[in-house]
């Protein structure tokens, strides 16, 4: 299997919720007015630090969620908005 330089690693494709969660826990802010690029590295870098498991990435967005909802949700609304773009997803498709 052939993966694109801007995949995520794993070796497998994540979904825009995946990847939006990733990027939820990495330092990258809306302020900081990211490129597509910095957004896919935000993205690899927090997989590598989460063991390459979305699924830690998850437990880290409900934590947050529990203890800030109301950022929370504006939040993932930027990270879903800043993947789909930097990887060219669709919204509505996932």
């Amino acid at each position: 299997m052939t993966m694109r330089n801007d995949a995520p690693p794993g070796g497998r494709e994540e979904n825009l919720a995946e990847l939006a969660e990733a990027l939820f826990c990495s330092p990258l802010r809306p302020a900081d007015h990211p490129s597509p690029d910095q957004v896919r590295a935000a993205v690899r870098a927090s997989l590598l630090a989460h063991s390459n498991d979305p699924g830690l990435c998850a437990c880290e967005l409900a934590q947050a969620y529990g203890e800030y909802p109301e950022i929370t949700v504006t939040r993932m609304r930027w990270c879903r908005e800043a993947v789909a773009e930097a990887y060219g997803l669709g919204l509505a498709a996932h």
